[in-house]
């Protein structure tokens, strides 16, 4: 809008003169620009002729008219001069840097894409499918890159618009000074202004190359007849575009408008960020499963918690989850843990059954068949007599910080299982690690539904969990493939309260919360008394 309203009182001059050729029958349709431009380019090398007439007077009408007053054309100069410069900062400040910026971006977007998928060829051979498309991402950093390049060209486009138009200026202040003068004494004022605006032959040539063809890159067709007199079309750089993109460009990144690079750019990042859903719905398989239970026994409590592991060995396994089966480190970077209590009605007594399941499993055979596990691994922790667990939760710290922006060390925290348990007087909240436990593992046949088979028990895959206070000796024993040691905290007693106890805790934080009945929370920290005491 800005360029189109600087160029437009220039048009509105210049459509004065085809009018008149039109009247002088010199052109057939107001629209011909090109025969302007003959017109106007057979007037500069010969001046006013007799061979065609008609041309020249209608030339010497235009030039002569009150539109073309010498105060007018310097005014109008000055104004198109300012609103030049203007839209060359503008776009510098507006265009220029955002282009630059996007290109930054872009190009470390496609390092980003690149060297993931290259780990991912090293880690996984025969997978190529990624979250960023190194492909998509070339494309995105390639339209951007035709952008900046699109400005550029648009900024030196703009400059030499502004010399162009000085030039066509002083032409025309020059040539409608000479016709005046025309049959005017020698001392006359007419022709001492002649005289002191003449047109120069570096000028002159100038116009002749200016109305003889485009600038480089520019087409014949033009959306009015300023730009077609001095052969730069700039509004086709800010035109919107409809209908479609062209898809490639053979000969690399060519001038198009700023409107449809931004487009093109548009389209693109769209496909590439379009690729993160494409994967998860190809590539994420859902799949049902179901836990085993006999008659006498009843399951409650269903959670669900995930840990981190690793799947190589390293020299060290701190900060991450290496269970064992039969004596053997199972090696899984994403782990997908199920746990539940299981009520033993016939006995009056509760155990804990979990299960773990492998969500990127490191067999290279079965990269291919991602979408189901191949096996799974559980385990069962015995209860003492008669316990009965009122709830049951997973205590964890991912090792991310959630009141900051720090993405953490990708190692683990604080990782257990809290327990609410009937004691002989008061609800007791029990705290016991579970990673040296031993676990059995079960290969998977069904792949659209998984059955969680019950813990069969036995010396590899049955452990001990014992209670203990802060004043025992076990106290800060560490636990061992066959015990559990379990921390026991005595929760306050609130008689008033009925209904269900629900725990819930807070890894990052060290805390718990103990809700009874709708009215009553109580919090406790848990890790106050970590440390032994000497």
């Amino acid at each position: 809008a800005t360029w189109n309203t600087t160029i437009k009182p220039l048009d509105l001059k210049f459509e004065a003169l085809v009018r008149l050729l039109r009247n002088y029958g010199v052109l057939q349709s107001g629209n011909d620009y090109n025969g302007v431009r003959n017109v106007l380019r057979s007037f500069v090398l010969m001046g006013h002729s007799n061979v065609s007439s008609n041309a020249s007077n209608a030339i010497d009408q235009f030039f002569t008219g009150v539109q073309m007053n010498d105060q007018l054309i310097q005014r109008l100069e000055r104004s198109m001069e300012a609103a030049t410069s203007g839209l060359e900062g503008t776009v510098r400040k507006g265009m220029l840097a955002p282009a630059r910026a996007l290109v930054k971006d872009a190009s470390e977007l496609y390092g980003l894409a690149r060297k993931l998928s290259r780990q991912q060829a090293l880690e996984w051979n025969d997978v190529t499918t990624s979250l960023l498309d190194d492909r998509a991402a070339a494309q995105v950093l390639t339209h951007c890159e035709s952008l900046l390049i699109s400005v550029n060209f648009l900024i030196s486009k703009v400059v030499e618009c502004r010399f162009r138009l000085r030039d066509l200026f002083q032409w025309i202040r020059g040539t409608g000074a000479a016709i005046k003068a025309r049959g005017t004494a020698p001392d006359s004022v007419q022709r001492q202004n002649a005289k002191k605006r003449r047109v120069t032959d570096a000028i002159n040539s100038r116009m002749v190359e200016y109305l003889s063809r485009f600038a480089e890159g520019e087409s014949a067709t033009v959306a009015n007849i300023s730009e077609s007199l001095i052969g730069i079309n700039l509004t086709k750089y800010f035109e919107e575009v409809s209908g479609n993109l062209p898809e490639t460009r053979n000969n690399g990144p060519k001038s198009y408008s700023i409107s449809k690079e931004i487009r093109s750019i548009e389209e693109k990042h769209t496909a590439l960020f379009e690729q993160p859903r494409h994967f998860f719905s190809e590539d994420i398989k859902s799949m049902n499963f179901t836990i085993q239970a006999r008659v006498d026994e009843v399951y409650r409590h269903f959670r669900v918690h995930s840990r981190k592991g690793i799947d190589r060995p390293t020299n060290s396994d701190e900060g991450y989850f290496l269970p064992h089966c039969e004596g053997q480190a199972i090696f899984c970077r994403e782990w997908i843990l199920v746990v539940s209590s299981c009520y033993h009605e016939s006995r009056g007594d509760s155990e804990i059954h979990l299960h773990l399941l492998p969500i990127s499993f490191v067999e290279r055979q079965r990269a291919k068949a991602a979408s189901f596990i191949p096996k799974y691994f559980t385990g069962r922790i015995v209860l003492p007599s008669g316990t009965k667990v009122r709830d049951l939760v997973f205590y964890g710290d991912t090792g991310n910080n959630s009141s900051t922006y720090s993405v953490g060390t990708g190692e683990e925290g604080r990782q257990a299982m809290g327990l609410v348990v009937d004691g002989e007087e008061d609800p007791e909240l029990w705290l016991f690690k579970y990673d040296a436990m031993p676990f059995d593992a079960v290969e998977v046949v069904e792949r659209s539904a998984l059955e969680l088979r019950r813990p069969s028990g036995g010396s590899f895959c049955e452990v001990e969990c014992v209670p203990v206070e802060e004043n025992d000796e076990w106290y800060y024993m560490e636990d061992d493939r066959n015990v559990l040691i379990s921390k026991v905290r005595q929760l306050r007693s609130n008689n008033d309260e009925q209904g269900d106890i629900r725990l819930a805790m807070s890894g990052s934080r060290g805390i718990s919360a103990i809700c009874k009945g709708q009215r009553s929370v109580d919090l406790y920290d848990i890790e106050e008394d970590e440390e032994p005491q000497e």
